[in-house]
């Protein structure tokens, strides 16, 4: 017996094997697609072992082709068995020689009765599969050989029967195993694609609900403002002013999330960012007088320009300001400077709160992923997101303790004069 020809029978038996863990993994793949695969590489494995089988004695050649056969009969029941008993008959024929009348018997009664055990052996644990299929292969292989000694008198040597009942016993084993293992990482596969999807759905509605948080907590802090009787008209013009806004900015950040599965051209202009600042700080002061927080402004004397959405910069700033004003315990002041750098503007917000640890720094923006006890992390993610998507950088340091710093490098924004434009 050549080793060289066993090694290379088994090899071509089990490539198919790969060849669908390989076409499954592939997202174009579909049902009807899946089908054809089952019956048409198990049909190629049949093919190939008996187009390159191995010598016992006395030029009597033998192959593992029992092992696709068997189980396509269990995987597959009845419509694959027919189709596969098809393919091994013709194959036969066409190779021709002594051999035809024992393959086709003996395949014919593998497809009368091994389809029977199909449900129970899909049900089985693999244990019992192990065995089953070992014993299946094992009994058609003894008949086999029966056939072969009272057709043709040809009785092998014992080493022989020993080494084809160990080759096929460990080809069965090898082979149900192989099967069972590209099975489960099907079942996986799909039960990680749907997790990650319910996973989306999940961050998705958790992020709108942060997100629409915070211009509603704003509102509701200018609206408790408009009960004090003291207050002047324009105050109270002031606050219903920016009351409005502020819920423009939940509807505005509702829209952009109902539109996150049909993304839409990006609604970019040229934004003054100390005006934007600003307008974050004047937001934010109420939240800030309540905690006992103050702002401390040293803002560039440049009018800077940089280009995006004005309703999402101001959205990622405000959580970050808010998180600032949220790091104190007792009051303290935010620092707030912008420092024009050859085609950068340099945003830095400091805060002298309580800080992170390094590690803590490095999953900052991960979803899920806060240092407060009812936090999120979707608002850092979200103002991550938002300065990446203006081609900008953000950078923090933080110490447990001494506060934690934020420097936001954003491109300028330069707009040609008409007399520069060509």
């Amino acid at each position: 017996m050549g080793m060289k020809d066993v090694l290379l029978n088994f090899l071509l038996v089990f490539s198919p094997l790969l060849i669908i863990q390989l076409l499954y993994m592939r997202k174009e793949t579909n049902k009807k697609r899946n089908k054809w695969l089952f019956a048409i590489l198990p049909a190629l494995a049949i093919i190939l072992s008996m187009l390159y089988p191995f010598m016992i004695e006395d030029d009597f050649f033998f192959d593992f082709r029992r092992i696709p056969f068997v189980m396509g009969l269990l995987y597959g029941g009845y419509p694959l068995g027919f189709f596969l008993f098809a393919v091994t008959a013709v194959t036969r024929l066409l190779i021709g020689g002594n051999g035809i009348y024992p393959t086709i018997v003996m395949a014919g009664i593998l497809v009368l009765f091994v389809p029977m055990l199909s449900s129970y052996y899909l049900k089985s644990r693999l244990r019992k599969k192990l065995i089953l299929v070992a014993a299946i292969v094992l009994t058609s292989l003894i008949f086999s050989i029966l056939h072969i000694e009272m057709i043709y008198g040809a009785f092998f040597q014992l080493e022989s029967y020993i080494e084809l009942i160990i080759l096929h016993i460990f080809a069965a084993v090898i082979g149900t195993i192989l099967f069972e293992t590209i099975v489960q990482n099907f079942y996986l596969l799909k039960r990680v694609i749907k997790a990650e999807k319910l996973e989306v759905v999940s961050h998705l509605a958790a992020s709108i609900s942060h997100e629409v948080r915070n211009p509603l907590t704003t509102t509701k802090g200018f609206l408790q403002l408009l009960r004090e009787e003291d207050i002047s008209q324009e105050k109270k013009e002031e606050y219903i002013e920016i009351s409005l806004n502020e819920l423009d900015r939940a509807t505005n950040i509702i829209k952009d999330y109902l539109t996150f599965a049909r993304p839409e051209a990006e609604n970019n202009h040229p934004i003054e960012i100390h005006t934007e600042l600003r307008n974050c700080i004047n937001v934010m002061s109420p939240l800030a007088q309540m905690e006992n927080v103050q702002f401390n402004e040293n803002f560039s004397s440049d009018d800077i320009l940089v280009l995006g959405d004005p309703l999402k910069l101001k959205q990622s700033l405000i959580n970050i300001l808010k998180n600032g004003i949220e790091s104190y315990s007792s009051g303290g002041i935010i620092e707030i400077s912008t420092i024009k750098e050859d085609a950068h503007i340099k945003i830095v917000i400091s805060d002298y709160g309580k800080g992170m640890t390094d590690d803590q720094v490095l999953r900052l923006g991960e979803p899920y992923f806060s240092t407060k006890s009812n936090g999120t992390g979707l608002g850092m993610m979200v103002s991550f997101s938002i300065i990446k998507a203006m081609n900008g950088h953000i950078y923090v340091k933080s110490q447990p303790g001494a506060g934690t710093s934020f420097t936001i490098f954003l491109p300028i924004y330069l707009k040609l004069s008409v007399s520069q434009q060509y």
